[in-house]
């Protein structure tokens, strides 16, 4: 097996297994969204205001821009691989355009992990802060 076909097939994993990484980020902070306003619809819920109430909240903002981003990430993927297709159906070797988009689409991706893992913590310990007592009763 030639250098170059080990190359291609990495590569394929690679934009293959970001895809799915890009989509498990994007349905994670989904299913955390509808956690969390399942809980704000839930009688007998209510945060006091102060730093949990405000952690609850901006987990909700931040939960819902890392569902903006990686719709953003997903659609930029779709643009690359459009204009990947373009390039080699017309035999055009533009690859600066592409790596560019490319560059993007990783910077999206590592983005929205990051916003995610914020969201994710300060909801986690917001709603443990609230439901303290009922996790660890005395």
């Amino acid at each position: 097996m030639s250098e170059d076909s080990k190359v291609v097939r990495w590569d394929g994993y690679r934009i293959t297994h970001l895809g799915y990484t890009v989509n498990l980020i994007l349905s994670l902070s989904v299913a955390s969204l509808g956690f969390a306003l399942s809980l704000v619809t839930k009688d007998g819920f209510s945060l006091q205001r102060g730093w949990n109430a405000g952690c609850f909240s901006f987990s909700l903002f931040l939960l819902t821009l890392s569902i903006a981003v990686g719709l953003i990430c997903v659609l930029n993927r779709l643009y690359d691989f459009r204009i990947t297709a373009r390039n080699a159906r017309s035999g055009k070797n533009d690859k600066a355009n592409t790596r560019e988009l490319g560059e993007i689409t990783w910077l999206l991706f590592y983005f929205q992990i990051a916003i995610f893992a914020v969201a994710f913590f300060m909801l986690s310990g917001s709603t443990m802060y609230r439901y303290c007592s009922v996790l660890f009763p005395e």
